[in-house]
């Protein structure tokens, strides 16, 4: 779709110290279209395709290297900078007009199972290598890490991908990488190896932090970066290498140093202080776009320097007026015409030139000499359907019409080099009549399509021009002056026609580039062009030649003409009826490939029925009715260019090719028609015995209501050699003539009724022969028919296949495996047909597969081959057998149904059989294993920290993707509902510490495996554990915190089904166990709970102050993360009431400590004069928080009730936590 839209500009210009707002209107069309080349997107360094969009070059910022110096884009703003102008040595243009519109192609996503990775952190040597082809998150942990792509596949796809500090992305040339979102820090790098070009498609907006490096050191064309969203590019100081398209905007930053080309479909903003794009046409002519973009396609050639005296089969040459003759090779160049009048001649290049999305770029060296001036030549590109036949001579130069003469068929440009002058006007009748009527000498002109006397309008023309086209009264060749006609129709929307001249000193465009399409009366683009070169002289005349031919195209194709026609019949036939013939014309030698369209040609011996000039598809019956008994001599000839045959004849009885096209007519005779049939059917066949009535010319009976001793014969025609014999009437018949002698009866139509059967697959020929005796003395009556007969069934068997018939039945193989597979043609009776495979083009049998468990499911193909008839699976010599390989890349059981491999036996039809009996069951070869990215808990999740011996569980549970592989790798949709045959019960789990420190780790409870999603048959379940609860163990020595890493590890026994399929990452043939690693929690703590020490009146009640603490590597300090331990007065011992003095007191209260410390403990008032202390210990063990004991002992304190006067030789006193 494409309109016009009209935009005002703002413009910032300075001239003089005054800022002035200048107002620019423009007008321009945009064009939406899908399927630009690489070099459109990317054309200049920086374009943007909206017609909103602006183009902003800061202060300082430049663009160098472009082509153009163009900024493509409806707006472009510019900053005045100290002595540089922005496109290096000039400003750059602005062009006030978008670029071409940019379809994205739809973001993908994989429908596989995802894996989710958390690559463990390891300061310089972490590295992983993708594996999988569908990722949830893949995040990396900094310090070094790599990813690297193996080519394990061409096509990733990622939702998130975080990169960490100074991580690297190493991406593989050729691959496409579909990523949601990416996440980077700072000093990160992406870079690429391999030939090729690697894409990276990212879907949301995007970040490129400041000292990240992108290829830097690489080439532009190794990486493209598509962004569906924004770009903000903040690389400073380093050269990156790629190319860029953002669906939205890309904003550079301050000393952006980018190689390559931007294109946005919004803003592009170059900020100040040396930021510069450097354009790299060589990146973008190299890129390799994906689907992304169309690379500028490579032309094929085709060169003809005709050194050498034939034209050979690239050319078609033909003449349709003059004395000179066809267009021929003299002294190493093309000669069109000699210098004689009134020639018309046409040299046709033997190569299609398809016309969907072609670019065709045709030139030569012309010479024109030796003459009177006239008239001159043409190029013309024709519809290649339609035979090319050459227009009217002299000023028409072979393309336009004449009056009274057609113009060339098929015409849809004629491209005239003229030496008169008068192709380009509309004398004798050329074009619509009307003007243009002068003539110009020495000028090029270009006309259009048409058909008949109607159009060949003139396109354009390129005035006289100088130096002049020919050189009349020279008797050498001159002057080899080189012409350039381009037709480009890539878009499929235009077909832009230009025409250039090099005289020596370089091309000149003398037609310049216009749309032949829009020309009036222009037809359509052809399916296929076709390349001629026309001469024509009239009443003046020169020698035209041409050399040094070169026509390149996007796509170019052998022009394929009829090798030969071919001629099957019976061998004999009657003047009194016609004789059936089949009619082929094939494309090669062994008539692999016919003709596929109609071909009309004329036919010989005389009495064809219908005419001997026949319309007909390749394959078709005809018929000729001979009516003189004699020999007669098949022959054919196209009526057009294109049915010509380039060598004679074949012909045929049955299969076997005869050493001539002769073929016998006879006056009497029998006529009988064994159909085709299927083997050791038994068919009734009338024989009618004829002879020619000499008055009607029509067959009459030869005998009536007599017997007669007829002889009959077979021959093998294909195969040519066999083991079963015809039988007639039940008695076998020998092959050589004369045969076997039957008494007959024939009625008083003179037909006679034979039982025709015979055992073996082929085509055969049954003759008949008479010789007569007493009054018929003398008389030979002779027949001929020849009949296929065709397999009734075949019977499959499969070595080592159990039969299964459910999912819990035996194991045939697994999925992918290479397996065998023998069948035997049979016919009616059962038996083996031996013959079967042995035709001159042996036949073959073909599987088709019927899924019948799980019903309803995937159902693939089978991926394999037979080898050739004669052989079974025990590599014995057995014909009518065959073996082949195969496999089936799913899971389940099948059955298979055989048919003729080409559909049709011999021509006669198709044969299969019934199903074959079950095959498999076929299971998975592996499972592949991938798992979410767990988060661990915290004993208390309010601090973020567990105590060391305190358990823990999941905030995120694993849960780990089974998924069954087939040999090559694909995921088996089929694995699921009754065929899931994996439990999942994992009963083997461990846990460990995840690095160098020797802690450990227990499974204090014991959670439950479920098994979800096995019953949507997508080949993948999820197992999840739930409920398991870690404690780390607490050593004696009190250690500084760290953070929680816990492995998980699985033994290979727990990731096995019940038919021993098993987790094999390597496809190695070995069960591998698998660990979940790293799963990150909060820090570990090594704590312990302290009782403060109190005293006070014994007349009022005692706060006992509860603490915990943890060690941070020096010593114990106030945990004042801990809002979560509870504390209770039931938990001190003694047990209250406590006896104290002559009184007692009960401890209460308790409570949740408050940022590490608790105040709720209180111990009663024991009364007055009841003082004394009481020793105090909490028991961690009743109150479950045996983490929290210093060492292996509870927290006490000293509570003492009464006035302490103090010590009058103390100055001053400390307590000690030790």
């Amino acid at each position: 779709m494409s309109y016009f839209s009209i935009a005002v500009k703002l413009k910032r210009l300075k001239y003089g110290g005054i800022l002035l707002l200048v107002v620019l209107f423009h007008l321009y069309m945009v064009s939406d279209s899908a399927g630009l080349s690489c070099s459109t997107i990317f054309g200049s360094a920086l374009q943007n395709t909206s017609n909103s969009g602006h183009i902003v070059i800061g202060w300082n910022g430049q663009v160098l290297n472009d082509p153009d110096n163009r900024l493509e884009s409806a707006y472009a703003i510019t900053y005045n900078s100290y002595g540089l102008e922005t496109c290096g040595d000039v400003d750059c243009i602005e062009t006030g007009v978008p670029a071409d519109a940019v379809t994205l192609p739809s973001f993908l996503t994989a429908t596989e199972p995802k894996v989710d990775v958390n690559i463990p952190y390891a300061a310089g040597t972490g590295a992983y290598t993708l594996s999988a082809q569908s990722y949830g998150v893949l995040r990396s942990n900094g310090n070094g890490t790599t990813i690297t792509d193996a080519g394990d596949h061409t096509t990733y796809y990622i939702d998130e991908l975080i990169l960490d500090y100074q991580d690297s992305l190493v991406l593989r040339g050729g691959s496409s990488y579909w990523v949601g979102s990416l996440s980077s820090a700072t000093q990160v790098e992406i870079r690429v190896e391999g030939s090729g070009t690697a894409r990276l498609y990212i879907q949301s907006a995007v970040t490129f932090p400041w000292n990240m490096s992108i290829n830097t050191g690489g080439s532009v064309e190794n990486l493209l970066i598509v962004a569906y969203n924004d770009v903000q590019y903040e690389i400073q100081n380093v050269d990156t290498q790629f190319l860029l398209y953002s669906a939205g905007n890309v904003s550079l930053t301050n000393n952006s140093h980018f190689n390559g080309a931007i294109a946005a479909d919004n803003d592009i903003v170059l900020l100040s202080s040396n930021s510069v794009v450097s354009y790299s046409p060589s990146g973008v002519d190299n890129l390799d776009g994906g689907s992304f973009c169309e690379a500028e396609p490579e032309l094929q050639c085709f060169n003809d320097d005709f050194n050498r005296t034939d034209l050979e089969s690239n050319w078609a040459v033909s003449n349709s007026l003059g004395s000179f003759g066809n267009p021929r090779i003299v002294n190493g160049r093309l000669r069109m015409t000699d210098s004689s009048n009134s020639v018309s001649t046409a040299a046709s290049l033997l190569r299609l030139f398809p016309g969907a999305g072609n670019k065709m770029v045709y030139e030569f060296d012309h010479y024109a000499y030796g003459g009177s001036g006239a008239d001159g030549m043409a190029v013309v590109f024709s519809d290649a359907a339609i035979t090319p036949i050459p227009g009217g001579y002299g000023g028409s130069l072979g393309y336009a019409q004449r009056c009274g003469i057609s113009g060339f068929a098929g015409g849809w440009l004629g491209l005239g080099i003229d030496e008169f002058g008068n192709f380009r006007n509309d004398g004798e009748c050329r074009g619509d009549g009307g003007s243009p009527s002068a003539r110009v000498l020495d000028s090029v002109a270009v006309r259009g399509s048409g058909s008949g006397q109607t159009g060949y309008l003139l396109h354009g023309e390129s005035g006289a021009l100088t130096p002049p086209i020919d050189d009349s009264g020279s008797s050498t060749p001159e002057y080899g002056h080189h012409y350039r006609v381009t037709i480009d129709h890539e878009d499929n929307l235009h077909a832009y026609v230009s025409v250039e001249r090099d005289v020596g000193s370089g091309y000149e465009t003398i037609i310049p580039v216009y749309d032949a399409l829009v020309q009036a009366g222009q037809a359509a683009v052809p399916e296929n062009w076709l390349i001629s070169m026309t001469g024509s002289t009239g009443g003046s005349r020169n020698i035209h030649e041409i050399d040094n031919l070169q026509v390149c195209a996007t796509s170019m194709l052998p022009y394929n003409s009829i090798h030969h026609y071919r001629f099957y019949h019976d061998g004999s036939a009657l003047t009194c009826s016609p004789e059936n013939i089949r009619v082929r014309a094939c494309l090669d030698a062994d008539c692999t490939v016919e003709f596929a369209g109609n071909v009309q040609a004329t036919l010989s011996p005389s009495e064809w029925v219908g005419g001997n000039a026949q319309t007909f598809l390749s394959g078709d019956i005809l018929q000729l009715w001979h009516t003189s008994a004699e020999t007669a001599t098949l022959g054919i000839v196209g009526d057009r260019a294109e049915f010509l045959a380039e060598n004679l004849p074949r012909c045929f009885v049955g299969a076997t090719e005869q050493s001539d096209c002769s073929l016998e007519f006879h006056d009497s005779g029998f006529i009988f028609d064994v159909p085709d049939h299927i083997a050791d059917i038994t068919q009734t066949v009338t024989l009618s015995a004829v002879r020619k009535d000499l008055t009607s010319e029509q067959c009459v009976p030869g005998f009536q209501d007599v017997s007669k001793n007829v002889s009959f014969w077979s021959e093998y025609l294909n195969p040519e050699s066999g083991s079963y014999q015809i039988e007639i009437n039940n008695i076998p018949m020998t092959l050589p003539s004369p045969g076997t002698s039957y008494s007959l009866f024939f009625d008083s139509n003179g037909v006679a009724e034979i039982e025709v059967s015979y055992a073996d697959v082929g085509e055969m020929s049954l003759n008949a022969y008479y010789l007569g005796s007493g009054d018929d003395a003398g008389l030979v009556m002779t027949g001929v028919d020849s009949f296929i007969t065709r397999p009734d069934h075949f019977q499959v068997t499969v070595p080592g296949n159990p039969g299964a018939t459910s999912a819990v039945g035996g194991i045939f193989t697994t999925a992918g495996e290479i397996f065998s597979v023998e069948v035997s043609a049979r016919n009616a009776s059962g038996n083996v047909t031996p013959n079967y495979g042995q035709e001159a083009v042996a036949e073959s049998v073909q599987l088709a597969q019927n899924l019948e468990a799980p019903d309803g499911q995937h159902n693939p193909p089978l991926v394999g081959s037979f080898d050739l008839f004669g052989t079974n699976c025990e590599g014995e010599i057995a014909h009518g057998y065959v073996c082949g390989k195969f496999s089936w890349n799913e899971a389940g059981i099948i059955t298979v149904l055989p048919s003729v491999a080409d559909g049709s036996y011999l021509g006669s039809g198709n044969t299969s059989g019934s199903l074959s009996g079950f095959i498999g069951r076929f299971i998975p070869d592996r499972f592949a294993v991938s798992a979410n990215i767990p988060q661990l808990g915290h004993g208390c999740n309010a601090g973020n920290y567990t105590y060391l011996g305190q358990e823990f569980g999941f905030l995120v549970d694993p849960v780990l993707t089974v998924t069954a592989l087939g040999i090559n790798g694909g995921t088996l949709l089929n694995y699921g509902g009754d065929f899931w045959r994996y439990s999942a019960l994992l009963s083997s789990r461990d846990y460990s510490h995840s690095g160098t420190e020797l802690f450990t780790v227990n499974l204090s409870t014991t959670g439950t495996s479920s098994l979800s999603g096995t019953t949507d048959y997508d080949g993948s379940g999820t197992v999840q554990i739930s409920g398991d609860q870690l404690t780390y163990s607490k050593p004696i020595a009190a250690v500084e915190p760290f953070t929680t890493r816990v492995d998980l590890s699985l033994l290979s026994s727990d990731l096995q089904d019940a038919d021993g399929v098993c987790y094999e990452p390597d496809n190695d043939g070995v069960c591998h166990s698998y660990t979940l690693g790293a799963i990150l929690g909060g820090e570990q703590r090594y704590g312990q709970m302290r009782l403060q020490n109190a005293y006070g009146p014994e007349t009022l009640p005692l706060a006992v102050p509860v603490v915990t603490e943890y060690f941070d590597g020096s010593s114990f300090v106030l945990n004042t993360a801990d809002s979560c331990t509870p504390y209770h007065a039931t938990m001190l011992l003694p047990v209250s009431p406590i006896s104290i003095g002559a009184g007692e007191t009960s401890a209460t209260g308790g409570g949740t400590l408050v940022f590490g410390s608790g105040s709720g403990l209180s111990l009663s008032a024991p009364g007055d004069g009841n003082g004394g202390s009481i020793d105090l210990e909490y028991d961690l063990d009743a109150a479950g928080l045996e983490w929290l004991k210093i060492g292996s002992d509870n927290p006490t304190a000293e509570v003492t009730f009464g006035i302490f006067k103090g010590n009058s030789h103390l100055i001053y006193m400390r307590e000690s936590v030790w």
